[in-house]
């Protein structure tokens, strides 16, 4: 997380694309054996929020490392919160800024309030950029979901880190 700038302490991950080429990166790569399921990482950042905040309950003999665990697991659930370069709340009816989908450019299928969007990702076209919420005039097909679909698991995996955090 701190190997880079990292003004919003976004937890970074170590991937490996189709070559086998592995690296550390902000956001998981399109061009992995996973393609094209590339989306919003949300679930992700709330569960290692969950995992940091429960284990610095371990750790009250080392106060800086506790205190460290407790502000990377804020510092996730902020992101999802809307502490993000796009100024965002991917929490759809929390904070501002609410993402709204837009299955095929229609209202056939929308958000529901309480619901976790997929989230932010890097750069559609270039992945050492970010983007989110790129519609399909912008993408030229129906990329929207990757960030704007909401999922259950970004959602039960919020719901514990908020919980974890009242420990």
């Amino acid at each position: 997380t701190k190997e880079v700038a990292n003004p919003f302490g976004y937890s970074r991950e170590y991937v490996q694309d189709k070559m086998g080429n592995r690296h550390t990166a902000f956001f998981f790569p399109h061009n992995s054996d996973a393609a094209p399921w590339w989306q919003g990482e949300n679930a992700r950042l709330a569960s290692l929020a969950t995992a940091a905040q429960l284990a610095s309950l371990h750790f009250s003999g080392d106060p800086e490392f506790e205190k460290q665990l407790h502000s990377f697991a804020i510092n996730q659930i902020n992101w999802i919160l809307g502490l993000n370069p796009f100024d965002s709340s991917m929490l759809y009816g929390v904070g501002h800024n609410n993402p709204q989908y837009m299955f095929f450019d229609s209202w056939e299928f929308t958000n529901a309030p309480g619901g976790i969007s997929n989230g932010i990702t890097s750069g559609f076209k270039d992945e050492d950029d970010i983007d989110y919420n790129l519609t399909w005039h912008q993408t030229g097909a129906d990329n929207d979901w990757r960030w704007q679909e909401q999922w259950l698991p970004h959602d039960a995996w919020f719901l514990l880190a908020a919980s974890a955090q009242a420990q």
